[in-house]
């Protein structure tokens, strides 16, 4: 009955770290000048226009491969302190 049951167990664990990995695995970040496509997608917010012109032309370069890290880069939401520290840094911008 105990070898059974750890058997039964151990197909258990297999089966969901096989689904797991199947379900839940991320889409591949591809690369364009040695730089991965999410941190192009952070490049895309920069102040800089010349970092924004690149990020562009590497999405341009991705095509359909670069729309998951674009994704995540739309659904990040700012984070509830955010906006008290950038009023405390509107009082505190001397230091």
């Amino acid at each position: 009955m105990k070898d059974g049951l750890r058997i039964l167990t151990g197909i258990l664990l297999a089966t969901v770290f096989t689904l797991s990995i199947l379900l839940f695995r991320r889409p591949p970040d591809p690369v364009y000048r040695s730089k991965c496509a999410s941190q192009w997608a952070e490049d895309l917010l920069s102040p800089d226009y010349t970092i924004r012109n690149e990020a562009q032309i590497a999405f341009q370069f991705f095509g359909e491969d670069g729309v998951p890290q674009l994704r995540v880069l739309l659904q990040r939401r700012s984070r509830p302190w955010e906006p008290m520290l950038a009023r405390m840094n509107e009082y505190t911008s001397f230091f």
